[in-house]
């Protein structure tokens, strides 16, 4: 196997491992009312998530991500690629919500500050050259 094949290996092992890991923690989380609001949102979002990813999979057969490093089991493959479409979704709105969310705070935010500045200033012989052409 190529060094490339194994770090993407890797990689793909590590999502699938924290994306299991999330979802356990999901399911544990469902005990408490006051998050069962949320939770049913992220339920619904991963469903309507889940058919899409699955309808894209089933459409494009180059979809595949485990054949691309190794040979694997075609349902294996699917569901891999499959949770990584579905995972890969909500990680990719969740950072660009975020992103979105600060660009949006920043906006307002925005004015005019004073900068003050102390202390002395040396320069090379060149700058001050170029600093004397300039208020010339």
């Amino acid at each position: 196997m190529s060094k490339a094949n194994l770090i993407a290996a890797f990689l793909i092992c590590a999502f699938v491992i924290d994306r299991l890991v999330t979802s356990i923690y999901f399911v544990a989380s469902y005990r408490h009312p006051a998050e069962r609001a949320e939770n049913n949102r992220k339920l619904i979002r991963f469903a309507i998530s889940g058919v899409l990813a699955a309808a894209a999979i089933a459409a494009f057969d180059f979809l595949r991500i485990m054949n691309t490093v190794l040979p694997a089991q075609p349902l294996l493959d699917a569901a891999v690629t499959w949770l990584v479409l579905v995972a890969g979704a909500e990680k990719l709105s969740s950072f660009i919500g975020e992103r979105a969310a600060d660009l949006k705070a920043a906006a307002p935010a925005a004015r005019e500050q004073k900068l003050r500045v102390a202390g002395t200033l040396q320069l090379d012989q060149s700058s001050e050259n170029v600093l004397r052409m300039q208020h010339s």
